[in-house]
């Protein structure tokens, strides 16, 4: 276990209600509970056999139910192809950036992982090739890829089941609905080749936990013995089941408007001057010039994106979600503009801590409003600059407040003091993006 940490995202400082942080999908329809009618005990007091919903699945791809295998979630199908093909000294071969839980469970089963870069948009088949050797057990091909998006084709996978016969050709297809091209019938044409698929993206089920392996019976079998007899609750096996059954048209109309709100959050980004990748999922990564900073400021618009750090032969971003409706994708470009082209800035901090060279600075680019204490309050002030892209400095929790309910940029102010974490703390609780104590870390923030 040395080495392992938690799986924990890094989070923005304020509080978040709009999460487009984990690519979940829109809720399914509350029609899927009516599966459980007036039977609700017999879906807590028995073990529940996962079979009916593999015969659903087999049937849906048109294989033998033995070639699927139902799992906790997309976690559980990486688990268990680590800990059956992937013992003590065999390698991973994992494209980065990658989904880290891959990494995990290869350390976890005491495998090593031999990382390829992918910075660009074509998949690194050359150079996976290139890694491959008889200590080979597992290849990664993620597609759309997580978390840039970007996807492989049917000759990529091809081409590394014939160069590396002895290994498993392990393909998560986690964002396929997505996708322009699905590889499903490529990868279960393959011999040494199983897709993992999820219920937690376009399904909208993520709470439910489950996922399922598919591939050849003879690769499967041992993955079947290389996990708990139950892994999935009895309830999400039934409200799956249900969604499986009856969900395609819900599931089609999420798809449909995910890739009309990625096509759009792309060129939205683009404009801004970000760098986006061209994906294929439900969610765009593009690179800012400081995305930690990207990560708390969406954060004080009470929106959470996910940041990814730097990687070797990588650059650091955001990864956003796709939002699924209008009105949240409308508060998401709302709050980008505003982050990358403020247009004022409201000053509500106490006149003696206020460095006029710094006002002085700032009043060349943007429209500057210092409210001092005789002044005009801070709500009059938000509401006449409402139409703006604002940013909002105040040095009370109050203020910042009153900012996030504008839907202005909340930033806290406080002084150094042996209170400063108390403050800041406060601050942040009330939706402050970042708390400042020099204005020269102002002026870092601006674009």
């Amino acid at each position: 276990m040395e080495g392992l940490r938690e799986y924990a995202p890094p989070k923005g400082a304020a509080p978040t209600d709009l999460k487009l942080d984990a690519n979940e999908g829109l809720a399914p329809p509350a029609s899927v509970f009516e599966v459980f009618g007036d039977a609700h005990a017999e879906h807590l007091n028995r073990y529940t056999s996962a079979r009916p919903l593999e015969r659903m699945i087999a049937k849906h791809l048109g294989v033998d139910p033995e070639q699927i295998l139902i799992t906790a979630g997309g976690d559980d199908a990486i688990m268990r192809c680590c800990r059956v093909y992937l013992h003590a000294r065999r390698e991973m071969i994992l494209p980065r950036p990658y989904f880290e839980m891959f990494a995990y469970f290869a350390k976890l089963a005491e495998g090593c992982v031999v990382n390829v870069p992918w910075p660009g948009d074509d998949f690194p088949t050359d150079d996976v090739l290139a890694a491959v050797n008889d200590d080979t057990g597992i290849i990664v091909v993620t597609s759309p890829n997580n978390p840039t998006g970007c996807i492989a084709t049917p000759e990529d996978l091809r081409r590394m089941s014939l160069a590396a016969p002895h290994a498993l050709l392990l393909v998560d297809l986690a964002y396929a609905h997505f996708a322009d091209k699905d590889l499903t019938a490529n990868v279960l044409s393959l011999p040494n080749a199983v897709a993992i698929f999820t219920f937690s993206k376009a399904w909208g089920m993520a709470g439910l936990r489950v996922g399922y392996l598919a591939g050849p019976a003879h690769l499967i079998e041992p993955l079947r013995r290389g996990g708990l007899p139950f892994p999935v609750s009895s309830a999400s096996l039934a409200l799956a089941q249900k969604g499986l059954a009856e969900g395609g048209e819900y599931v089609d109309s999420y798809v449909a408007r995910a890739r009309e709100e990625r096509k759009r959050l792309h060129d939205f980004l683009r404009d801004l001057g970000a760098r986006p990748t061209n994906s294929h999922a439900n969610f765009v990564y593009a690179r800012f010039h400081d995305p930690l900073w990207m990560l708390d400021a969406m954060a004080g618009f009470g929106i959470a994106v996910r940041y990814f750090p730097k990687q070797e032969g990588f650059d650091s971003g955001i990864r956003i979600t796709c939002p699924g409706d209008e009105e949240s994708f409308q508060r998401l470009t709302r709050a980008l503009e505003t982050i990358c082209r403020p247009e004022s800035i409201i000053i509500k901090v106490i006149e003696s801590n206020i460095n006029q060279d710094v006002i002085d600075s700032l009043s060349r680019r943007y429209l500057v409003n210092v409210i001092d204490e005789k002044g005009a309050q801070l709500d009059s002030v938000l509401e006449s600059n409402a139409p703006k892209r604002n940013w909002v400095i105040a040095d009370f929790a109050g203020g910042v407040a009153a900012a996030r309910r504008a839907g202005a940029l909340p930033l806290g102010f406080a002084e150094s003091k042996k209170n400063f974490e108390n403050i800041k703390s406060e601050m942040h609780a009330a939706g402050a993006a970042r708390v400042i104590s020099d204005w020269r870390e102002f002026k870092e923030l601006l674009p």
